[in-house]
């Protein structure tokens, strides 16, 4: 149930997710690291599905938008050396074009139909935009229960593939919003990148449904009037530091889209990290550092 009256989302869970990379290491309290590919990047695909990536953000928002570049980018992701690793290698989430205020259901379902382990929603600078996007991806209440549910529709074939779940009821448990669900498998991440996101951040981690946020200094910094793309530029630091505090208090997760310095951003409070390309040295010595701290 997703409850406005549970601040820092800490319900009583299991074992919690077990497929999904990201959500598996957020739950697990370890630090997560993934990278971006773009949708239609096969060769990228295919070299991060044999890495040790727990997760990796396809985008469509900036270079096209096509469901068939999007099937075949996630079939480039499987990898006979990592098909049996649980949770899954490489965990897809995808950043869809559609912004927060402009957030479209449609989009949310196509692609979590094809397989998605998620979404990361661009332009996110208001709860509504958080509750739209939760109620797009989950599915009508079970009978007899007293959550509100949503409004996705029901065809998950490809989905039931490429997760591996051979039973429809298995997934229509599964595919639920982490951390509301304890062992839902399903993550609504959103970026906070614009001054009126920052804005509004201690009410945005508060959000029925969100899983974790996304810090964007690229978008930001242009809505500061910045033209340099310094994602460590002096005027950004104070927005990002109340960003991660905001997050750490709510129990919110609270990611980098990569980092000047990746290694203080884990000391800055960071939970997960992508990289902007997939280095497997990198990944090894940020979650050697994070284990440290």
């Amino acid at each position: 149930m997703l409850d406005d009256a549970a601040p820092g989302r800490e319900p009583e869970r299991s074992a919690g997710p077990q497929l999904n990379g990201l959500t598996a290491a957020l739950h697990r309290g370890t630090f997560a690291v993934g990278s971006w590919v773009q949708v239609g990047d096969h060769e990228e695909a295919r070299r991060v599905g044999d890495s040790s990536a727990d997760f990796v953000i396809l985008d469509m928002e900036h270079l096209g938008f096509s469901f068939p570049e999007l099937e075949q980018t996630l079939q480039w992701l499987l990898s006979r050396r990592n098909a049996a690793q649980r949770p899954t290698v490489a965990t897809p989430i995808v950043r869809i074009p559609s912004t927060g205020a402009e957030f479209s259901s449609w989009m949310a379902k196509q692609v979590l139909d094809h397989g998605a382990f998620g979404l990361l929603v661009p332009h996110v600078t208001a709860p509504d935009h958080i509750a739209a996007a939760a109620r797009s991806m989950r599915y009508p209440p079970a009978a007899g229960s007293s959550d509100g549910g949503g409004v996705r529709g029901a065809l998950p074939a490809r989905a039931m593939r490429y997760w591996g779940v051979p039973d429809i009821g298995e997934y229509f448990a599964r595919a639920d919003l982490w951390p509301a669900a304890s062992d839902g498998e399903l993550a609504l991440t959103v970026l906070a990148e614009s001054h009126d996101a920052w804005n509004a951040i201690d009410d945005l981690v508060r959000a029925p449904g969100l899983s974790a946020v996304l810090w964007g200094p690229g978008d930001g910094g242009l809505s500061l009037g910045l033209r340099d793309w310094d994602i460590d530029h002096p005027q950004l630091r104070s927005h990002r530091e109340k960003v991660v505090a905001a997050a750490r208090a709510a129990g919110v997760a609270v990611g980098a889209a990569g980092a000047a310095d990746p290694f203080a951003a884990i000391d800055e409070g960071f939970d997960f990290m992508a990289i902007p390309a997939w280095d497997e040295d990198l990944a090894r010595r940020l979650r050697e550092h994070a284990a440290g701290r």
